[in-house]
């Protein structure tokens, strides 16, 4: 037994061993219904989570930062949490997917995985999603653009008769 727990009662040794075994438990919540539970996902589990009133994230027990967060709705997404300047910078979700078609716990694992080791590799995956919907956003606007122009011009003589004013020598 180690030196300092000679005059502590056995029930407190216990206590303060299970306390130093158990994992953290919300990364950051408190103890008790907010806490965010450390779980295997599985299909199982993730049959058997019901939705709350507001958005509820489990962590997986396997991937640290590999998680699914459960809507009031009941949907279920797939996510990775992550840091990318240490413990002082803020962190950053990515979502995976939907639970279901075409996500499996097991599929979502594997990308978390990847996903992962693109941040330990110094890479900012969130960063680099958003940078790839805002161009896919404008490579889809320019094109679409003209007959968008067209369909506008076409409808302008009938704008122009719903908007004008209607006169009392025409209700005459």
């Amino acid at each position: 037994m180690h030196p300092s727990f000679h005059n502590v009662p056995l029930f407190s040794v216990l206590v303060i061993a299970n306390v130093i075994a158990d994992p953290p438990l919300g990364r950051g919540d408190s103890v008790g219904a907010d806490a965010m539970p450390v779980i295997p996902i599985t299909k199982r589990t993730l049959d058997s989570a019901e939705p709350t009133d507001r958005d509820r994230f489990l962590w997986d027990g396997e991937i640290k930062g590999f998680g699914v967060k459960v809507t009031p709705t009941g949907a279920k997404v797939y996510i990775v949490q992550y840091r990318t300047g240490g413990r002082n910078s803020p962190t950053k979700r990515v979502t995976i997917g939907r639970h279901g078609a075409p996500w499996t716990p097991e599929q979502a694992r594997r990308e978390a995985k990847r996903i992962l080791g693109e941040v330990a590799g110094g890479g900012d995956p969130g960063a680099a999603r958003q940078a790839e919907k805002a161009s896919l956003t404008m490579a889809v606007l320019i094109p679409a653009f003209p007959s968008r122009a067209r369909r506008t011009q076409a409808q302008a003589p009938e704008r122009r008769r719903v908007s004008t004013p209607i006169s009392q020598a025409s209700l005459a």
